[in-house]
Protein backbone atom coordinates (compact mmCIF):
# COMPACT_ATOMS: atom_id res chain seq x y z
CA UNK A 1 0.00 0.00 0.00
CA UNK A 2 1.37 3.26 -1.29
CA UNK A 3 1.53 6.54 0.89
CA UNK A 4 -1.19 7.53 -0.91
CA UNK A 5 -3.43 5.46 -0.99
CA UNK A 6 -2.83 5.17 2.74
CA UNK A 7 -3.59 9.16 2.97
CA UNK A 8 -6.83 8.47 1.14
CA UNK A 9 -8.04 5.39 3.25
CA UNK A 10 -7.43 7.67 6.51
CA UNK A 11 -9.60 10.48 4.30
CA UNK A 12 -12.46 8.13 4.01
CA UNK A 13 -12.15 6.80 7.49
CA UNK A 14 -12.54 10.72 8.69
CA UNK A 15 -15.05 11.30 6.19
CA UNK A 16 -17.03 8.18 7.72
CA UNK A 17 -16.38 8.84 11.17
CA UNK A 18 -17.58 12.75 10.71
CA UNK A 19 -21.07 11.06 8.81
CA UNK A 20 -21.51 8.63 12.00
CA UNK A 21 -21.07 11.50 14.22
CA UNK A 22 -23.30 13.78 12.16
CA UNK A 23 -25.92 11.05 11.87
CA UNK A 24 -25.70 11.09 15.60
CA UNK A 25 -25.89 14.19 16.64
CA UNK A 26 -28.81 15.04 13.95
CA UNK A 27 -30.88 11.88 14.27
CA UNK A 28 -30.25 9.54 17.06
CA UNK A 29 -29.58 12.78 19.53
CA UNK A 30 -32.64 14.03 18.12
CA UNK A 31 -34.67 11.13 19.05
CA UNK A 32 -33.10 10.73 22.08
CA UNK A 33 -33.80 14.42 23.30
CA UNK A 34 -37.75 13.40 21.66
CA UNK A 35 -37.78 10.29 23.52
CA UNK A 36 -37.04 12.33 27.05
CA UNK A 37 -39.47 14.79 26.40
CA UNK A 38 -42.63 12.16 25.85
CA UNK A 39 -41.62 10.23 28.91
CA UNK A 40 -41.32 13.68 30.94
CA UNK A 41 -45.13 14.25 29.58
CA UNK A 42 -46.31 10.95 30.11
CA UNK A 43 -44.83 10.81 33.76
CA UNK A 44 -46.47 14.90 34.69
CA UNK A 45 -49.92 13.19 32.60
CA UNK A 46 -49.54 10.10 35.06
CA UNK A 47 -49.23 12.64 38.25
CA UNK A 48 -52.02 14.69 36.72
CA UNK A 49 -54.52 11.64 36.41
CA UNK A 50 -53.36 10.55 40.36
CA UNK A 51 -53.96 13.76 41.36
CA UNK A 52 -57.23 13.92 39.75
CA UNK A 53 -58.67 10.28 40.71
CA UNK A 54 -57.97 11.38 44.20
CA UNK A 55 -59.87 14.38 43.85
CA UNK A 56 -62.67 12.44 42.60
CA UNK A 57 -62.97 10.46 45.82
CA UNK A 58 -62.21 13.27 48.14
CA UNK A 59 -65.53 14.80 46.12
CA UNK A 60 -67.45 11.87 46.12
CA UNK A 61 -66.92 11.67 50.28
CA UNK A 62 -67.21 15.53 50.37
CA UNK A 63 -70.65 15.41 48.74
CA UNK A 64 -71.85 13.75 51.31
CA UNK A 65 -70.99 15.88 53.62
CA UNK A 66 -71.74 19.05 51.86
CA UNK A 67 -75.83 17.33 51.53
CA UNK A 68 -75.61 16.73 54.96
CA UNK A 69 -74.22 20.43 55.77
CA UNK A 70 -76.88 21.79 53.58
CA UNK A 71 -79.71 20.16 55.34
CA UNK A 72 -78.47 21.66 58.33
CA UNK A 73 -78.25 25.07 56.62
CA UNK A 74 -81.61 25.09 55.14
CA UNK A 75 -84.23 26.06 57.97
CA UNK A 76 -87.52 23.66 57.74
CA UNK A 77 -89.97 26.67 56.69
CA UNK A 78 -89.86 29.63 54.39
CA UNK A 79 -90.88 32.02 56.90
CA UNK A 80 -91.30 34.99 55.01
CA UNK A 81 -90.61 37.05 58.04
CA UNK A 82 -87.07 36.29 58.24
CA UNK A 83 -86.44 36.55 54.59
CA UNK A 84 -87.41 40.25 55.68
CA UNK A 85 -85.55 40.69 58.41
CA UNK A 86 -82.65 39.30 56.29
CA UNK A 87 -83.04 41.81 53.66
CA UNK A 88 -84.00 44.40 56.63
CA UNK A 89 -80.13 43.54 57.90
CA UNK A 90 -78.38 43.66 54.83
CA UNK A 91 -80.10 46.91 53.69
CA UNK A 92 -79.32 48.58 57.22
CA UNK A 93 -76.29 47.75 57.08
CA UNK A 94 -75.19 48.89 53.60
CA UNK A 95 -77.87 51.93 53.67
CA UNK A 96 -79.42 50.41 50.77
CA UNK A 97 -82.92 51.35 50.23
CA UNK A 98 -85.53 47.71 49.31
CA UNK A 99 -88.35 50.09 47.61
CA UNK A 100 -90.44 46.85 46.82
CA UNK A 101 -90.38 43.03 47.58
CA UNK A 102 -92.79 40.76 45.74
CA UNK A 103 -93.13 37.47 46.61
CA UNK A 104 -93.41 36.22 42.99
CA UNK A 105 -93.69 32.47 43.83
CA UNK A 106 -93.90 29.64 46.57
CA UNK A 107 -93.07 25.85 45.03
CA UNK A 108 -91.87 22.36 45.97
CA UNK A 109 -89.49 20.84 43.81
CA UNK A 110 -87.20 18.28 43.37
CA UNK A 111 -83.50 19.30 45.65
CA UNK A 112 -81.66 17.91 42.36
CA UNK A 113 -82.94 20.92 39.96
CA UNK A 114 -80.70 23.40 42.56
CA UNK A 115 -78.55 21.31 43.82
CA UNK A 116 -76.81 18.36 42.39
CA UNK A 117 -75.08 16.62 44.97
CA UNK A 118 -78.71 15.67 46.69
CA UNK A 119 -80.83 13.02 45.87
CA UNK A 120 -83.55 13.72 43.52
CA UNK A 121 -86.55 11.98 45.64
CA UNK A 122 -86.27 14.99 48.09
CA UNK A 123 -88.05 17.81 47.60
CA UNK A 124 -87.51 21.61 48.67
CA UNK A 125 -89.99 24.35 48.97
CA UNK A 126 -88.95 27.26 47.30
CA UNK A 127 -89.93 30.76 48.01
CA UNK A 128 -88.83 33.25 45.06
CA UNK A 129 -89.16 36.76 45.10
CA UNK A 130 -88.58 40.03 43.06
CA UNK A 131 -86.63 43.15 44.89
CA UNK A 132 -86.02 46.67 43.71
CA UNK A 133 -84.51 49.61 45.37
CA UNK A 134 -81.95 51.54 45.68
CA UNK A 135 -78.44 52.33 47.05
CA UNK A 136 -76.06 55.01 47.81
CA UNK A 137 -72.96 53.56 45.69
CA UNK A 138 -72.17 50.61 43.64
CA UNK A 139 -69.66 49.88 46.18
CA UNK A 140 -72.16 49.52 48.79
CA UNK A 141 -74.57 47.38 46.56
CA UNK A 142 -71.82 45.02 46.23
CA UNK A 143 -72.18 44.95 50.11
CA UNK A 144 -75.78 44.37 49.87
CA UNK A 145 -75.57 41.86 47.85
CA UNK A 146 -72.90 40.03 49.41
CA UNK A 147 -74.65 40.04 52.68
CA UNK A 148 -77.25 38.45 51.12
CA UNK A 149 -74.96 35.58 50.38
CA UNK A 150 -73.13 35.39 53.32
CA UNK A 151 -76.26 34.92 55.29
CA UNK A 152 -76.75 31.63 56.98
CA UNK A 153 -79.95 31.23 55.12
CA UNK A 154 -79.67 30.07 51.78
CA UNK A 155 -80.14 32.48 49.34
CA UNK A 156 -79.91 32.20 45.18
CA UNK A 157 -79.87 35.03 43.36
CA UNK A 158 -80.80 34.30 40.20
CA UNK A 159 -81.27 37.64 38.46
CA UNK A 160 -79.66 41.25 38.83
CA UNK A 161 -80.86 44.34 37.04
CA UNK A 162 -79.10 47.85 38.14
CA UNK A 163 -78.21 51.26 36.54
CA UNK A 164 -75.81 53.53 38.18
CA UNK A 165 -75.65 56.94 38.25
CA UNK A 166 -73.67 59.56 39.74
CA UNK A 167 -75.09 59.68 43.11
CA UNK A 168 -76.82 56.38 42.94
CA UNK A 169 -77.19 52.68 42.20
CA UNK A 170 -80.92 51.36 40.84
CA UNK A 171 -81.75 47.74 40.96
CA UNK A 172 -84.38 44.94 40.18
CA UNK A 173 -83.05 41.68 41.56
CA UNK A 174 -84.69 37.97 41.33
CA UNK A 175 -83.33 36.16 44.54
CA UNK A 176 -84.77 32.40 45.45
CA UNK A 177 -84.72 31.29 49.57
CA UNK A 178 -85.16 27.64 50.21
CA UNK A 179 -87.04 25.85 53.01
CA UNK A 180 -86.01 21.78 53.66
CA UNK A 181 -89.05 19.93 55.67
CA UNK A 182 -88.34 17.46 57.72
CA UNK A 183 -90.61 15.25 56.35
CA UNK A 184 -89.01 14.99 53.34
Amino acid sequence: MTKQSKRLVVLWLLVLLLAVGAFYYFVIFDLQQSNQTLEDDLAFEERREAAFRDSIENEEQQDVTDVEQLRDALPETLAEDDVVQLLNDASNTTSTTVQTINFTEEATMPASEHFASMDSDENLHVLTMELSGESGSYRLFEQFIDRIERDPRLAEISGLQFQQSEASVTFQLTMSVFAYPMNN
